[in-house]
């Protein structure tokens, strides 16, 4: 059998000035670290249809897809697995109450600022604070846009 990349999504959800992470679950690839919400990418869906969809299963909040803003593309290249991941962002409401459900061990809300501190601590997955700071920077350029009725 011929093992190739997976295609998956992931979201960098902000409130405020935190950050949604969820921690993943035991028996999960990178089990116990703190990661953003996402997963595999399922046939006939759009990149936007998948993270919506799996912002809903991890934690339990609908973000409507055209929230969604494109980030970046990471790879995760291990012996195990190998993904390409579609990594969006979104602002979400002050009000929001995320629980965990599928793939989510946990669910915790972290100050932005903390990530750095948390990766080299090697709570995080590989890459989330700079991955955040870019998720920051282009909401950040989003909302700048809309101000200016571009």
């Amino acid at each position: 059998m011929t093992r190739q990349p997976q295609i998956a999504v992931s979201a960098a959800l902000f409130r405020g000035e935190e950050q949604l992470l969820i921690e993943r679950q035991k028996g999960q690839t990178l089990e116990g670290l703190f990661s953003f919400p996402g997963g595999r990418v399922g046939f006939g869906e759009t990149l936007r249809q998948a993270v919506a969809r799996e912002v809903r299963e991890e934690v339990g909040l609908n973000v409507v897809e055209e929230s969604f803003v494109f980030v970046t593309n990471h790879e995760a290249i291990y012996e195990d697995f190998h993904f390409v991941i579609v990594v969006f962002a979104a602002q979400i409401g002050a009000d929001a109450n995320p629980v965990a459900g599928s793939d989510a061990a946990a669910v915790t809300f972290v100050p932005s600022e903390s990530l750095p501190h948390l990766e080299n601590d090697g709570q995080t997955t590989p890459s989330l604070a700079s991955i955040s700071r870019q998720a920051l920077s282009m909401l950040l350029l989003r909302h700048s846009s809309v101000e200016k009725g571009s």
